[in-house]
């Protein structure tokens, strides 16, 4: 191991102050070199609290995102092998990104993190706030062996994913809204952004863009979005590791891709009707031509596509916004 892995290692074996001799010892170099190491990794991010006399501590476990915390994080599968994931301090997009990635060659598994994106975009090309160091703002590059009839499937692999990565690793009891939204409470703390590349009916790539309110507080947002948005730490009352949240939900979408590879899409639509906050219940559906449709969700169509029951039957829904009906009457929309 190289001297910033035993530091490291040292360091997170413990929740107590590891001395500076200990250290030295152990990495067979001065004090003042042990030293020069940790302010490296405290330059990098890593909260290192140090006492005269006393010695280091890792504080609060970490909130890292590197490549060596990612890939220490994730079980042995195709995603997010060390060599296949890429952490920026800032970038246009992760989904951007992702494409520069792919002409270079790299495709499946591929997982790229950016503390902060400044074109970070939302569904219906719309924007997606990404401030720096709150938020859990990545892309993953698969490749499934479908048609492009199927690739909607993938959005509730994700959105499944997500949300049980969530709850896994906090405990919050995130839900699905149609399509791919996450909410706590009622309220939007992730959005999912699905993309082809694609040429006829062949897809090559499909890649996943993925934003995660992590450890915002209300000021964060903007002000039309405060009553709309949340965080897990708004929700959970503290902050959180976002490592954990992250390397959690990238489990997640690894063993929910498998899923629908090995048993079909009524496996993934099952769970995510048990994960929705639609369903059976009234909703509103403002399509794109401004139209509204009333009435109650039921279900998922093999496509993807919710099915409302109205007054004059049974409607299909592949495009709109679905806002969800109040106690006073009123829809709102997350």
């Amino acid at each position: 191991m190289t001297t910033r892995e035993i530091i490291l290692q040292t360091l997170r074996s413990t929740d107590d102050f590891v001395s500076g001799e200990l250290l030295s010892q152990q990495c067979e170099i001065s004090r003042a070199a042990v030293w020069k190491q940790i302010q490296k990794l405290q330059s990098e991010g890593y909260e290192i609290e140090s006492q005269h006399r006393v010695g280091y501590r890792l504080v609060n476990g970490e909130d890292i995102l590197n490549q060596e915390a990612i890939s220490r994080g994730l079980p042995y599968g195709f995603l997010g092998k060390k060599e296949q994931i890429f952490c920026y301090e800032e970038i246009d997009s992760t989904n951007l990104e992702a494409r520069r990635l792919i002409l270079q060659g790299y495709g499946q598994g591929t997982v790229i993190v950016a503390k902060h994106q400044t074109a970070g975009r939302g569904r219906l090309g719309r924007h997606w706030e990404s401030p720096a160091g709150t938020g859990i703002w990545f892309s993953v590059i698969l490749e499934p062996k479908v048609d492009l009839q199927r690739t909607s499937q993938y959005s509730f692999v994700i959105a499944v994913a997500v949300a049980q990565g969530i709850r896994a690793a906090t405990g919050l009891p995130a839900q699905v809204k149609w399509p791919n939204d996450i909410l706590i409470g009622g309220k939007k703390v992730c959005g999912i952004l699905l993309e082809l590349v694609a040429e006829m009916r062949q897809v090559h790539q499909l890649i996943i863009g993925i934003g995660i309110n992590a450890n915002q507080v209300q000021q964060d947002f903007p002000e039309e979005m405060q009553m709309k948005a949340t965080s897990l730490a708004m929700e959970k009352g503290q902050s959180v590791r976002r490592t954990k949240v992250l390397c959690a939900v990238l489990q997640a979408i690894e063993e929910n891709y498998d899923l629908l590879e090995e048993k079909g899409f009524d496996a993934i639509r099952e769970k995510w009707m048990e994960l929705s906050c639609v369903i059976g219940r009234e909703v509103q559906v403002i399509h794109q031509d401004k139209s509204i449709l009333n009435g109650i969700a039921v279900g998922l169509a093999n496509d993807g596509a919710l099915q409302v029951k109205t007054k004059q039957g049974m409607e299909l829904v592949t495009v709109g916004d679905v806002s969800l009906r109040a106690a006073d009457g009123s829809y709102f929309l997350v």
